[in-house]
């Protein structure tokens, strides 16, 4: 009745005035104003549900089960995932997550790499069982075969040089 008192095109009591002076203190805040207690209380609870079902889709994907993080992940690619720390120079280090290898410096970004494993150098044909990768950057593509791996090492060489890459896993 108050708001229908302050539309302009609404109509008014003769002493609508007088009435929107003498009963405008006994309305809660929100009614002097226009809103609705409803509303409102509606609009707090889609928004808190909002917030908490956001929160738990967050909580489950940071999950710690790798078994989830490395689903659709077979073979030698599946073992490779996670945090690697070079044995040769502790600043430098990799992320490997599904086909894409960060590389890091000194905590630096370095480069951005997917990688695939093949069966040889020379058929290339996807093997992720094997243990001949091939990393392929912006401009280039480097292959690698793995020397040894396992939980928690890694070592690989430079098909082109013969020199060894040694890692650490950390995560």
């Amino acid at each position: 009745m108050y708001t229908a008192c302050r539309r302009a095109d609404a109509q008014k009591p003769a002493n609508a005035l007088s009435w929107h002076s003498n009963t405008a203190h006994r309305l809660p805040v929100h009614l002097s104003r226009g809103g609705s207690p409803v509303k409102k209380h509606v609009f707090k609870l889609n928004r808190t549900a909002v917030i908490i079902t956001t929160l738990c889709i967050l909580f489950a994907r940071c999950g710690s089960n790798t078994a989830n993080r490395n689903a659709g992940l077979s073979g030698t690619m599946a073992r490779l995932q996670g945090t690697w720390q070079s044995l040769d120079d502790t600043l430098s280090y990799m992320v490997i997550q599904k086909d894409t290898i960060v590389s890091y410096y000194d905590d630096r970004k370095i480069s951005t790499e997917t990688i695939e494993f093949i069966n040889n150098a020379e058929d290339r044909e996807k093997d992720p069982d094997g243990n001949v990768f091939i990393v392929k950057g912006e401009f280039d593509a480097m292959i690698y075969n793995i020397i040894s791996i396992s939980d928690t090492r890694l070592e690989y060489s430079w098909q082109g040089r013969g020199n060894s890459l040694r890692f650490s896993k950390v995560r």
